[in-house]
């Protein structure tokens, strides 16, 4: 029964997957408004870095779950049971971070970074739909320098829970201002790396193509 059960749960991830990403709206649509109307200039930069993210994880939520279905299509490889598994919890743990967010901002971005962490330190795997071969075992050492950015993004936004900190340090601007404003350019900048990159390969595929 048990494992029925989760085969059930796993069909209807995968069957309803092209609608996973419209969960995020809600919680993104929050965000951008409070980026707008945010009563704290940390609250509003800190919204917009997790509104921005929030986009990005929304679209990696079905990118993951794409190429899961599409590798089962080649594969019946008991691993990729095992990888949905660890997609289904960190979109699960992203959407209460998100939902969190909208009420403690800070509490919601340390519960999303904690999703990242918790996806970066058991996804074992990459999957290469139409490849061959189509998984590829993705081991812990290529994996450090994220699993080292997600530590420090935890460090840093547990110092937004310090009250008063930057009084104390004689810091002109607040913590928080400082720790927002720092979060939404690592965003910015992991996404322009990302996106840039992807281009570039995408160019250079087409000119070997051609």
């Amino acid at each position: 029964m048990k494992v029925a059960g989760e085969e059930a749960v796993q069909s209807i991830w995968l069957s309803t997957r092209q609608f996973i990403p419209l969960s995020f709206i809600p919680a993104g649509t929050g965000l951008l408004w409070q980026a707008v109307s945010g009563e704290a200039l940390a609250q509003q930069l800190l919204a917009l870095a997790l509104a921005l993210f929030c986009i990005e994880l929304a679209t990696m939520a079905k990118v993951d779950l794409d190429n899961i279905f599409q590798t089962l299509q080649q594969t019946s490889d008991a691993r990729l049971y095992s990888f949905l598994f660890v997609v289904r919890s960190t979109i699960v743990l992203e959407l209460i971070g998100f939902y969190t967010a909208l009420t403690s901002p800070a509490i919601g971005a340390l519960v999303i970074v904690c999703s990242q962490l918790w996806f970066n330190l058991l996804a074992k795997l990459q999957l290469q739909p139409k490849q061959t071969p189509a998984i590829i075992s993705f081991g812990i050492l290529p994996r450090i320098p994220i699993l080292l950015a997600n530590g420090v993004g935890i460090g840093l936004l547990s110092l937004w829970f310090v009250p008063n900190l930057g009084e104390k340090l004689g810091i002109v601007i607040q913590l928080r201002q400082w720790l927002a404003g720092g979060l939404l350019m690592l965003v910015i900048l992991f996404l322009l790396i990302k996106y840039t990159l992807l281009s570039v390969r995408s160019v250079i595929n087409g000119g070997n193509n051609g």
